[in-house]
């Protein structure tokens, strides 16, 4: 019995104290040497964790020496369990400490940790006037300004003024007699320099007067010069300031030089033919700008797309480059081997009926002159796009579709749509190809845009029926009978109501108005709403339901697994359609395609951004796969890499974040010295790099479009944002166009932003309160502002 009893006795001990060869390990801490920084008079506290990696429980004390305080003194810890010390260091006097903080544990072993410590002397603070006080905030290491208590006399340290007193941090009081300089065009002051004399503002707030100041009587007024601007203009008519007064007055020569004969739009603007004879372009030109070559030509024959052609007396063609692009200008006169009837462009070809109803055309580089491509007597109506004519017996081929129109069907005009040849039959019918899609009877004019038709009834009244594409024009009366209706062209519609132009569609150059700097509240979503992504066409946003919704054209709605938090999402060819990722708070990363969510994927630290799919992590970018091999993309800060096979482009300068779509030829980044630059590679291979001008400090975050790396925003917290680009690129201009595309607009948002996002369509950003604010172009998606990159209505063009 005494036998088993020794055993049993010696079999206990085992079990809670190793024998043998087995070691004991002792506590571990972490870390294992520690810095405390504090001000004299100040403490600082800091934490060092204790673990015990032994399989028994372990007792230990600390003790600790130098100017260092530790606690608890006492530990008690069960296997793998884990506590934190609190140590203090409280100095008295500038110097720098060292000591070690020491842990004996109750199976013999002994753990160390080094303490250093520095003591920094409090700095000394000045105030920026003789009523605020100033001192450094330990903390923030800082200095924190205050008032002084109000009603303290402050003097004596302003010896101008007779008596003086602190009043909400400024100096108020009485001036002494010697302050006084007796000009009434001063306001006398007192300084720590002395007497202060500043120049008076005179405010004035009439345009048409300018504030003026007299030494004895003071401000007053005098008018400015006669004619000078005081309020909005047009072409007829201007405010002007006439004898101190603003008046709106008429032009000279209104009734010739704004009022016109002839219209003629193109895919960026368009032109139009004045009853004085002068041709002015809007649009792509920046207009509106006048083309003196085309001077006199005559009614009826303007039309404009890569050129500006019409006929002169006696049949000649003379044609202007229109849209700035580089390319062949025809002769002048265009060679044609007859006088001409009437004249169309297109992007690359003159074309014209002559007078003896032959069609030919004229193509830019060829040398061969003019082509005929219908013989005499054959073409009665005809459009450039195609072309196609109307024959003598009311027959309207196509040279790309020979025979569409029904044979019974006798038409007197016809065009070319992207959806296919439309035309007009001698009874008022609109036909598309095989198809009546317009009235059956009574139209009288046929026209309009690349993916639609439209026809003229009742004289003012216009119809519209889209044929192809997503930018339908509605159907609207305008304000007098109608004299012209463009024909179909690849931008605009465009009719001549009383002598005036109106255009409705394509308006990338802001000639159908202007965009706007104030965003649209388009919706409310619920409080919480995480993030923002913003594709071509609708929005995406991230809210609180547990999921991804999609705004906008093709809303959906995509689950998240409980407990997965995203801040930040970004998308490639789509948001929810194609590829797309986010980033949760805690950094992870997750892939999605189309509308389902795929998987985590594994990154060698946490995420801090992601771009299409790229995350940024652990100083370098990763690109995302479907399977799980992951390889370094880029380094943020130098290098971008970003392609699996490892080519991609050298930014040369250091780049602390990069936007949510930079590619490997392109991008935009902020810079460590708060500035930020986009970034392209032109065909030769090299860099070229844009900074930003005009950019206000403070910028956390930067995203630019999937597209164009010269379009893109930054927000400025807490509710600041800027923006750059071209006007029809996402940014909303408030001036016609900003001096580059590089130079940064503010845009007013008016309360804090959660999220930010763009593309080179429009930008959006989700406010604290839950509110969606967009602006840009409006195009496929229903936000609702105005004006926008297209326009489905008519709008009169000023010029």
């Amino acid at each position: 019995m005494t036998r088993w009893l020794a055993l049993a006795t010696l079999f206990t001990v085992a079990c809670h104290r190793p024998i043998g060869t087995v070691e004991h390990e002792p506590l571990r801490a972490d870390p294992a040497r520690l810095l405390l920084r504090a001000y004299v008079g100040h403490e600082l506290r800091d934490t060092v964790s204790v673990f015990n990696p032994d399989r028994a429980r372990v007792d230990a004390t600390a003790t600790v020496s130098g100017p260092f305080e530790v606690a608890p003194l006492e530990l008690s810890l069960d296997s793998a369990e884990s506590v934190a010390l609190e140590v203090r260091f409280a100095p008295a006097g500038v110097g720098t400490f060292t000591g070690e903080l020491v842990l004996t544990d109750s199976l013999g072993g002994v753990t160390r940790v080094a303490l250093e410590g520095a003591a920094l002397a409090v700095p000394a603070c000045a105030a920026s006037g003789v009523c605020r006080q100033a001192q450094f905030d330990t903390v923030g290491e800082a200095c924190v300004e205050s008032n002084r208590p109000d009603d303290t006399s402050c003097a004596p340290e302003l010896s101008c003024y007779a008596s003086a007193s602190c009043q909400g941090g400024v100096c108020r009081g009485v001036l002494s007699a010697a302050c006084d300089d007796g000009d009434a065009c001063t306001v006398d002051g007192c300084g720590v320099e002395g007497c202060l004399h500043v120049p008076r503002e005179c405010p004035v707030s009439d345009p048409c007067l300018v504030a003026t100041c007299d030494p004895v009587s003071g401000c007053g007024t005098s008018p400015v010069t006669d004619g000078t601007s005081c309020g909005p203009s047009r072409c007829e008519d201007a405010y002007i300031c006439l004898g101190g007064r603003c008046a709106l007055t008429p032009r000279p020569n209104a009734q010739t030089d704004c009022r016109y004969t002839d219209v003629a739009p193109a895919r960026s603007g368009g032109c139009g033919l004045t009853v004085g004879g002068d041709v002015k372009c809007w649009g792509v030109m920046q207009g509106p700008r006048l083309l003196p070559a085309l001077h006199g030509i005559l009614p009826g024959s303007l039309d404009a797309e890569a050129f500006a052609c019409g006929l002169r007396a006696g049949g000649t063609v003379s044609c202007v480059l229109f849209n700035g692009l580089p390319r062949a200008l025809p002769p002048d006169p265009v060679p044609f081997t007859r006088p001409a009837l009437d004249v169309q462009t297109s992007d690359d070809r003159v074309c014209a009926r002559l007078d003896d109803e032959s069609l030919e055309c004229w193509q830019a580089g060829s040398d061969a002159g003019a082509v005929r491509l219908f013989d005499a007597g054959s073409v009665r109506a005809w459009s450039v796009a195609g072309p196609c004519v109307v024959l003598p017996d009311g027959g309207a081929p196509c040279r790309s579709t020979p025979q569409v129109f029904p044979p019974q069907l006798a038409m007197t005009t016809v065009a070319m749509t992207l959806g296919g040849p439309v035309g007009l039959t001698t009874g008022g019918a609109v036909w598309c190809g095989t198809s009546l899609c317009g009235p059956d009877a009574g139209a009288t004019m046929l026209g309009g845009t690349h993916d639609q038709v439209c026809w003229v009834v009742d004289a003012g009244s216009v119809g519209c029926t889209r044929v192809q594409g997503n930018n339908p024009l509605m159907g609207e009366t305008l304000p007098g009978p109608i004299s012209l209706l463009s024909r179909t062209t690849q931008g605009q519609l465009c009719a001549l109501v009383n002598g005036e132009p109106w255009c409705a569609g394509a308006n990338p150059f802001s000639a159908l108005g202007e965009y706007s700097v104030t965003p649209l509240e388009v919706s409310t979503l619920p409080m919480g709403a995480r993030a923002l992504d913003v594709p071509d066409f609708g929005v995406t946003v991230i809210v609180v339901d547990g999921g991804l919704r999609r705004l906008g054209s093709g809303a959906h709605f995509v689950s998240l697994p409980a407990g997965v938090e995203p801040v930040q999402l970004s998308h490639v060819d789509g948001s929810l359609q194609g590829e797309w990722s986010f980033v949760t708070r805690d950094g992870g990363v997750w892939l999605g395609a189309g509308g389902q969510l795929r998987h985590p994927v594994a990154l060698p630290g946490p995420a801090s951004r992601v771009s299409g799919v790229r995350a940024m992590a652990a100083g370098h970018a990763w690109e995302l796969t479907t399977g799980d091999d992951l390889g370094p993309a880029l380094s943020i800060s130098r290098r971008l890499v970003l392609r699996p096979d490892g080519g991609g482009i050298d930014v040369p300068v250091a780049l602390t974040q990069i936007s949510d779509q930079s590619r490997h030829d392109h991008g935009c980044g902020l810079t460590p010295a708060g500035g930020a630059v986009c970034w392209n590679r032109p065909g030769d291979g090299g860099v070229e790099l844009n900074p930003i001008v005009g950019l206000r400090p403070g910028a956390t975050l930067i995203t630019s479009d999937h597209g164009y790396g010269g379009v893109g925003c930054v927000l400025i917290p807490p509710s600041g944002v800027q923006c750059w680009g071209a006007p029809g690129e996402s940014l909303p201009a408030g001036a016609r166009a900003p001096p580059t595309r590089y130079t940064a607009v503010d845009v007013v948002v008016g309360e804090p932003i959660v999220s930010l996002s763009t593309t080179y369509r429009h930008s959006c950003a989700v406010t604290r309160s839950g509110a969606l604010a967009c602006w840009g172009d409006n195009t496929g998606a229903p936000f609702g502002f105005e004006p926008l990159m297209y326009s489905p209505r008519f709008v009169r063009v000023p010029w």
